[in-house]
């Protein structure tokens, strides 16, 4: 049997911050929404989920940064919508 795959949605604030956010950003946040598309509950030790029901706020390690995000069904496509990015790091 195949691995679930999630399709991934940015709401527009979300992609506006990456857009114009710092490399670090954009490959941290690229590199973590990877390993979310394949099991949106797998931590490791680059990342903590904390669940509830369908939201899931994903914790960055060492803090820097944080993901919002709930899972959907969209057209019968298992989705992620990320909905929230709080980014600690260069403060």
């Amino acid at each position: 049997m195949a691995a679930r795959r999630y399709d991934v949605v940015l709401t527009a604030g979300v992609a506006a911050q990456l857009r114009d956010g710092p490399p670090a950003l954009q490959g941290t946040v690229a590199g973590i929404i990877a390993m979310l598309r394949v099991d949106p509950d797998a931590a490791s030790q680059a990342v903590v989920i904390h669940a509830d029901g369908d939201r899931r706020t994903v914790v960055f390690a060492s803090g820097m940064a944080f993901l919002s995000l709930y899972l959907a069904e969209v057209e019968g496509t298992p989705t992620i919508v990320v909905t929230e990015l709080i980014w600690l790091a260069g403060r």
